[in-house]
C-alpha cells in the first residue's frame, strides 16, 4: 500500500530487541522529510543499522544518512524536470 508505513513503525517500536532492519529500497522510507528524519534518529540513537538492498547502502551514521538524503533530493528534483523525447 503506497505511503503506508505501519510495518516500519511496528519494527521501529521493537528495534531495541533486534539488530537492525533490511529494506528492499530506501524509497520505501516515508516521502515526508520530517518522517524520514524521525526514522533515522530512532535507528542511530539505538546504535542500530538499516540496510537498503537495491542501493547497497546502509544507515548507521551521519555519512550514511547524507548519502540516503542525497538520493532522496535527486529523486524529488527529477520528478520536477521536464522530459525530452529524442
Amino acid at each position: 500500500m503506497e505511503n503506508c508505513h505501519l510495518i516500519l513503525s511496528q519494527v521501529l517500536d521493537d528495534l531495541v530487541q533486534i539488530d537492525g532492519i533490511v529494506a528492499y529500497s530506501l524509497f520505501q522510507l516515508p516521502e515526508v522529510s520530517e518522517d524520514r528524519q524521525r526514522v533515522y534518529a530512532k535507528i542511530m540513537s539505538l546504535g542500530k543499522c538499516m540496510h537498503f538492498a537495491v542501493e547497497g547502502l546502509h544507515l548507521s551514521n551521519t555519512a550514511g544518512l547524507e548519502s540516503i538524503e542525497s538520493l532522496w533530493r535527486i529523486r524529488k528534483t527529477l520528478s520536477k524536470c521536464p522530459q525530452t523525447i529524442i
